[in-house]
């Protein structure tokens, strides 16, 4: 008699007991038709059965056929559901944690509140292997926290309040989801195909987005900091309110085309070039970075610029009265503070004469003290100049 005959018999009892005693009638023949690689026992088909609330934690359903299976409420975690077919199955608040699904088909499954964190795809030998297919499931309020979701096929599903921080979706098919408002904090979508895609106020903090394909994707105030994006295609994407930081790396990346911020495009242009300095010359990007951080702060020009200054006074100062003759020492006697007036106007270059080297050492440092602050002020002008003038 198939399950689901057994399942509507009359009288609670009688349904529990056929319940459990065809199914582990049906398991048992399952595991035989595995074990013997399909030459012994028989292949599970579950379709239609209503289980819901079962147990089948740890159970190996690889292979077997559960199409429009009832499995709400049902404790899946940690079963084995290799390239099991659960196509339009009701898995509303199952538990399927830590699950093996590498190659499960779940398309326009039910699967609202249910429990995917931890799930894995891979196969005997620990080889990742292509991830489980949900198209048009319904996967709101779905739990995917640190999910292995390898070359999973999410078109067309509903992952409306879904929780997908950590989610391993690594060259995942995404295109035309909406994803609005979702946590991808901190998720591998590196090459995942994210094309016209709804991503409004979407978490990629800290996200791997690494190759992967925006193009015309919605990222109106979305925020990026800290996440990877090199080599990530935002062509004809929409990034108006996008938010990001320093920390995000976006060597490579195609944002000629994008709109809606023309503050994060040349922030992401000026990022990919500065990667690819440094990438190419470490020592004189440290150099760059700690002098003005890579062209960007007069904060910390002006900074180095003054503790040169004061360095070069106190030098000056070190060297005894005898290394400067002063002009005037009745209005300018010589002093500390005398020392500091003269390695300012020498920074500035402005030499106004009123004291002047006297040995050949205070005059090396003199003129090393000229040529640093042409440098400097060339260096300042420069930020001050590209910071006023620049318009896009």
């Amino acid at each position: 008699m198939p399950l689901w005959a057994i399942l509507k018999l009359g009288g609670a009892r009688s349904r529990a007991m056929g319940r459990h005693e065809e199914l582990t009638h049906i398991l048992g023949q399952h595991q035989r038709w595995l074990q013997s690689e399909r030459q012994q026992g028989a292949r599970a088909d579950l379709s239609g059965a209503e289980l819901d609330g079962v147990e089948l934690a740890g159970a190996d359903l690889s292979g077997a056929v559960l199409r429009g299976v009832l499995l709400r409420n049902a404790d899946l975690s940690r079963a084995r559901l290799i390239h099991a077919d659960l196509r339009d199955a009701s898995l509303q608040d199952a538990n399927l944690s830590g699950a093996n699904l590498m190659l499960t088909d779940f398309s326009g499954a039910d699967m609202l509140g249910a429990n995917l964190t931890g799930v894995i795809s891979s196969g005997d030998l620990g080889q990742v292997r292509r991830g489980p297919r949900f198209r048009d499931a319904d996967l709101r309020n779905a739990l995917l926290a640190g999910a292995h979701c390898y070359i999973s096929d999410f078109t067309g599903a509903n992952l409306a309040g879904a929780e997908m921080a950590g989610v391993m979706l690594e060259r995942a098919k995404l295109a035309d989801t909406d994803l609005s408002a979702l946590d991808f904090s901190g998720a591998n979508l590196c090459q995942a195909d994210l094309r016209r895609c709804n991503l409004s106020d979407a978490n990629l903090r800290g996200a791997n987005l690494i190759h992967a394909n925006l193009e015309e994707a919605t990222l109106s105030r979305a925020d990026v900091s800290g996440a990877a994006l090199q080599s990530a295609n935002l062509a004809n994407a929409k990034v108006d309110g996008i938010r990001y930081d320093r920390k995000a790396r976006f060597q490579g990346i195609r944002v000629d085309s994008c709109y809606g911020s023309s503050r994060f495009k040349r922030h992401a242009q000026d990022q990919d070039y500065i990667e690819e300095f440094k990438a190419a010359h470490p020592y004189y990007y440290a150099l760059w970075r700690g002098l003005t951080d890579c062209g960007r702060s007069m904060t910390r020009v002006v900074v180095w610029s003054a503790t040169l200054a004061v360095f070069f006074g106190l030098v000056f100062y070190s060297l005894g009265r005898e290394a400067f003759a002063l002009s005037h020492p009745d209005t300018l006697p010589w002093s500390l503070f005398s020392m500091m007036y003269y390695s300012v106007v020498t920074f500035t270059t402005l030499g106004f004469g009123d004291i002047t080297p006297r040995t050949p050492l205070a005059a090396a440092l003199v003129m090393v003290e000229v040529v640093t602050g042409y440098l400097m002020l060339g260096i300042l002008i420069s930020i001050l100049a590209t910071k006023v003038a620049r318009r896009s």
